[in-house]
């Protein structure tokens, strides 16, 4: 029931981010900090496992690295995004998560392509499609 708590929180965060990804093409990261923290200290209160949190956290330092090797090429917004949902639902679920939005991703890209309605390097919001693994996860 407590874990609920943790899921819960996630999808209002990442519904907000969606939000934002589509509306300003950014996030903001104060609130996506302060959810982080506070799965965090949830986890510490709670007696769940906090190394899980950490290491799901780490998924999403990860992705702000690539980011920076990349130019951005996965903004630093999705990365901070990973972070805070990895300390929320773990390392586990939140590898899913990665997994299953990029592969959304890759999807919509190849449509977009195969329509010559985008480039190669044509950017775009990346956060629906977390939301959308994340959805899909609870659904499998």
């Amino acid at each position: 029931m407590l874990e609920d708590g943790l899921h819960i929180t996630a999808g209002l965060l990442l519904i907000f981010a969606v939000i934002d990804d589509l509306k300003y093409k950014q996030i903001r990261i104060s609130p996506v900090i302060l959810t982080g923290i506070l799965g965090l200290i949830l986890r510490c209160t709670l007696n769940f496992d906090i190394v899980d949190g950490i290491l799901g956290a780490a998924v999403g330092i990860i992705l702000i690295i690539i980011g920076k090797l990349t130019r951005q090429s996965i903004g630093y917004g999705d990365g901070v995004v990973f972070i805070s949902i990895g300390v929320l639902i773990g390392l586990g679920k939140v590898a899913i998560v990665l997994f299953l939005s990029l592969f959304l991703a890759f999807i919509y890209s190849i449509i977009l392509l195969a329509l010559t309605k985008a480039k190669r390097k044509t950017a775009f919001p990346f956060v629906p499609f977390i939301f959308l693994a994340y959805a899909g996860m609870h659904f499998l």
